[in-house]
């Protein structure tokens, strides 16, 4: 999971860099680039992940009780939900 983390941030990290690159070559200032950024990758961005690892362990589960109630019957799926 940590793993998983690293990646996300560094994606963030990217997308911060991509944002300043682009106001330096357009001769904006970075400052207000830097501080946009920032501000959407964490209302956004993160927040968004965060949900869509919730939904990724749901739908997950689901998967694995299906799995048992088709191989094992009803007490299967129900000692997979334990």
């Amino acid at each position: 999971m940590s793993d998983y983390w690293r990646g996300v941030f560094s994606t963030a990290d990217t997308a911060k860099f991509a944002a300043v690159s682009v106001a330096l070559l357009t001769r904006q200032d970075i400052d207000i680039a830097n501080t946009i950024s920032n501000t959407a990758l964490e209302n956004n961005f993160l927040v968004l992940v965060g949900y869509g690892m919730v939904g990724a362990s749901v739908a997950y589960s689901a998967y694995q009780i299906n799995n048992a109630y088709t191989e094992g019957g009803p007490e299967a799926a129900l000692k997979q939900l334990a």
